[in-house]
């Protein structure tokens, strides 16, 4: 394909941005901004010691658009750099120094999803790797896990696969694991590396990092790896391309607050560029007109009705949470989040306690552990209200003396301080020794089914088959819940159907509350979710507990669910004796 006039593209964008053609927010203005008043610099500042190159921006352009997309609508055509997308390449590769050396050795893109930035990275990506000139190349995907890790290589290895040319000119063969280019560069190659799946990263000579998503690296070894790694390349790029996350004291935060006090020209990092795609503080992000500040390709990649469709599906406090980090690229709490705090506790109801529920029909979760975590079990008994089943969710929670009186991290984990408090107040269980004593749970759970009828009681097999074993022994009808994504997304998303409807409600016990808000989520492609502990800190038992008495209790969301109620409609019923002689508890 011929070659596009990319400085006038350039150009043409810094002027739309400055004029307010294109709809840019203040942190795409001030790195416009600082592109040109460096070309003044150039020009009129002896002591700036950078010009820009027109020739090494146009090589590494065309280089990118004759390659090809590999899925989408766009599979198998040419890539065309949108505007937003010749501006960041234009400015990472089009400066050097006095001596014909690149300026930058560092880069940082925020930007929201469905703006291709992983199709952008993966491009870079392979110019790195055999279009740059540099010998025995060391070019690596790194991500917080390899999944993540191998969405950039395994783009840049689709479209080495669609390129005959390209692998003809540059000699490049790929594995499962790596593309490696074998002509003129001396075994230069490209690999994904994660620290879940390679460990350790020390000893490698990059010359190109790509850290993908740095929002979701539960800490900065592999990107302060992989930036020490560069030290013995002469043009070397870490390029951390990401969308905005909630952890403001991770490595994301860290390099996102460095530009933006390049941008605010409070720092003078010469050799950092960054820009950030985000709405502005103080805009309605319920206002389509702001949506293009976060979204450059919008109306090119993808046009408004996309995010329309995403916006109107918003019914939930996690829900608006993951569209503003999403698609706005905005860095707020919760987006991950399965269910907001917020939400949660909009559905307390103290003034209820188990005792109005006695004699009544119940069903039950369970999940057990037995050093570290949390054990025990939540009930959820159902309530007619207006016509409509309403579902009320107790939680009885216990954990080890070991835990409660630590001071010092075990397995890299540090007892929460409200554990203290939460015995006190009754909330979670202590119970003597290291190791949660599940005799004193299963009493437990015996002695509450008589109070109120555990019609089903659902457990996780794991750490607890001998526990239901017992359970059915002495009468439960107990069923294992195995923790799958399914049955448990069903479950899951049942329960965020109660939220919508206004018919889920608990009594405030905190314990339940800190664990169902720690719970995580990640859609797949066939809309399952599933629950995920964000770290080994932050507990999910008891939530996990409900979901896995959600399982049976959604069977049962209907009127006939208080047929189950033992003895209705008997005159002769006497809820002492039922309660006496419905089970033979094992002693």
């Amino acid at each position: 394909m011929s070659e596009r006039n990319y400085l006038e593209i350039m150009h043409q964008y810094c002027k739309d941005v400055q004029t307010g053609v294109r709809i840019a927010g203040k942190f795409e203005k001030l790195a416009v901004k600082r592109f040109l008043n460096d070309l003044k610099r150039q020009e009129n500042d002896h002591d700036f010691p950078y010009s820009f190159s027109e020739e090494r921006m146009n090589h590494v352009c065309s280089f990118i658009e004759n390659l090809h997309h590999w899925k989408g609508a766009l599979a198998r055509k040419h890539f065309i750099l949108d505007p937003w997308q010749v501006f960041v390449v234009g400015n990472i590769f089009g400066w050097e120094d006095e001596d014909g050396i690149r300026r930058f050795t560092d880069a940082y893109v925020e930007i929201s999803k469905k703006n291709g930035k992983s199709t952008l990275a993966a491009a870079i990506g392979l110019y790195m790797l055999c279009g740059d000139g540099e010998a025995g190349a060391e070019v690596y995907a790194a991500a917080a896990n390899y999944d993540q890790a191998k969405i950039v290589w395994q783009d840049a290895k689709q479209m080495v696969l669609l390129n005959a040319e390209l692998r003809a000119t540059f000699g490049i063969e790929t594995t499962q694991y790596e593309i490696r280019s074998t002509t003129g560069n001396d075994n230069s190659i490209f690999r994904p590396i994660a620290t879940d799946k390679e460990g350790s990263k020390d000893g490698k000579n990059v010359h190109c990092a790509i850290l993908d998503e740095i929002h979701a690296h539960k800490d900065s070894e592999t990107y302060d790896i992989m930036a020490d790694g560069v030290i013995a390349r002469r043009e070397p790029l870490v390029l951390g391309i990401t969308t905005a996350g909630s952890n403001k004291i991770g490595v994301c935060w860290r390099e996102r607050c460095k530009v933006v006090d390049i941008l605010y020209g409070k720092d003078n990092l010469e050799r950092y560029f960054g820009i950030i795609f985000t709405i502005d503080k103080g805009d309605d992000w319920r206002n389509p007109d702001v949506w293009p500040k976060a979204n450059p390709s919008m109306g090119v990649a993808f046009d408004t009705n996309y995010l329309q469709g995403k916006y109107k599906k918003i019914k939930t406090a996690a829900e608006e949470s993951r569209f503003r980090q999403k698609s706005l690229n905005e860095w707020v709490q919760g987006a991950d989040s399965w269910i907001a705090s917020s939400e949660w506790e909009m559905l307390a109801d103290p003034n209820v306690t188990e005792d109005h529920f006695k004699g009544s029909v119940a069903f039950g979760g369970c999940d057990l552990a037995s050093k570290l975590d949390l054990a025990g079990f939540v009930k959820w008994y159902p309530k007619l209200i207006d016509g409509r089943v309403h579902w009320y969710i107790f939680a009885h929670q216990y954990i080890n003396e070991h835990v409660v009186n630590q001071r010092r991290q075990t397995d890299g984990q540090k007892r929460p301080d409200e554990y203290l408090d939460w015995v006190e107040s009754g909330h979670l269980i202590e119970t003597p020794g290291n190791v949660t004593d599940f005799s004193k749970i299963y009493k437990d759970v015996i002695e509450s089914h008589l109070q109120a009828n555990m019609y089903e009681i659902g457990f996780d097999p794991w750490n607890a088959a001998q526990f239901g074993q017992d359970l059915i022994s002495d009468g439960l009808e107990a069923i294992e819940v195995p923790q799958k994504v399914n049955p448990l997304s069903i479950g899951m998303r049942w329960m965020e159907e109660l939220i919508r409807d206004g018919r889920l409600h608990h009594d405030g016990n905190p314990v339940l509350q800190w664990c169902v808000c720690n719970i995580e989520v990640k859609e797949d492609n066939n809309s399952n979710i599933f629950p995920r502990k964000p770290d080994k800190a932050r507990k999910i038992d008891a939530g996990v507990a409900a979901i896995i008495g959600a399982t049976r209790a959604m069977l049962w969301d209907k009127l006939d669910v208080f047929e189950l109620v033992p003895g209705e409609g008997d005159a002769d019923w006497d809820v002492d004796d039922y309660l006496n002689n419905f089970v033979a508890v094992r002693r």
